[in-house]
């Protein structure tokens, strides 16, 4: 499929957000009209027109998508609401029956709750972390093309300078009036004029500077030629959570859409639907209203004291 296929990409903008939204292409969006206005009905619970037609097509669906991805049968084929379900149905349900003792565990991976106890195998110089930090220091080594002109023309440029200063200071007082003190005095003015020292120290700066902002704000940069191919980027793809987001949530507001429900109704159905559920997203409605009940009890607390003084 090429973005003509997806209708909000006729918008001059560039979409990051498929880890939540994924966009839907014309030919699904015409399919999904088909069936809501045509022949809506539950797949394998009736015995109607339409409920025989939904049926088919889901099956139908099903053996595509098993030539599609070779699998042997359709029983092989599941469907989820979206990936971070299907993600959890293996994470708590394959993962979870198959780990045992003694396997190998990635560093880099969060556990979210319980204990592990694991055995470090490698030492820190073999490290996925120690190879990041060799890059940092060794950032500088890699130098842009801009950056090495610079450094060729100065170690011509500033020997030069520097010769004819000492000509100045020797032979300028015997062609001359002046003395030596004063002819000393002028080689250092024309040093100081003539040296290019803003510019050996500034460009070579720049890009040291510019690596080590970068670095501060988790963004790792191989060497400076690469600060100079960056104006010729026009797409950027990230990896959302962990990239773009840390993957902590909180709830900041509530807001409604309709005046019949105010923000307590509001949360109170949501925090049913999430009571019992391990997603991180249901985590973050538990604690914020755990937050609210010690908000609520030292506002209690704070009334009881007022009203016994």
């Amino acid at each position: 499929m090429n973005r003509e296929d997806f209708p909000m990409l006729k918008q001059d903008i560039v979409y990051f957000d498929n880890g939540a939204t994924t966009l839907k292409p014309q030919c699904v969006i015409d399919k999904m009209v088909d069936y809501y206005s045509n022949y809506t009905s539950n797949i394998h619970r009736g015995d109607y027109n339409a409920a025989i037609r939904t049926n088919h097509e889901y099956d139908s669906t099903r053996e595509v998508v098993r030539d599609f991805v070779g699998a042997l049968d359709q029983k092989e084929i599941i469907f989820t609401k979206g990936s971070t379900e299907a993600l959890n149905m293996i994470a708590f349900g394959f993962l979870k029956k198959n780990l045992k003792p003694g396997d190998e565990i990635l560093s880099g991976c969060i556990n979210l709750d319980g204990l592990l106890e694991v055995k470090v195998q490698k030492k820190y110089e073999d490290s996925s972390v120690s190879k990041i930090l060799n890059l940092l220091e060794n950032a500088n080594d890699k130098k842009a093309k801009r950056e090495t002109k610079v450094n060729k023309w100065a170690r011509i440029y500033t020997p030069s300078v520097l010769v004819l200063a000492i000509l100045v200071a020797i032979f300028l007082p015997m062609f001359t009036d002046i003395t030596y003190s004063q002819s000393i005095y002028r080689a250092l003015t024309f040093l100081v004029i003539s040296c290019p020292c803003a510019i050996a120290i500034s460009v070579p700066l720049s890009y040291f500077s510019g690596i080590g902002v970068a670095s501060k704000k988790g963004i790792l940069i191989k060497g400076s030629e690469v600060l100079d191919n960056i104006k010729n980027i026009t797409k950027i793809a990230f990896d959302k959570t962990g990239t773009l987001t840390t993957g902590k949530f909180n709830i900041t507001k509530i807001t409604s859409l309709d005046d019949k429900y105010s923000e307590d109704d509001i949360f109170k159905y949501i925090y049913f639907a999430e009571k019992y559920s391990l997603h991180p997203l249901a985590k973050t409605v538990l604690n914020y209203k755990k937050v609210k009940e010690e908000k609520l009890l030292e506002t209690l607390r704070q009334e009881l004291l007022n009203w016994k003084k």
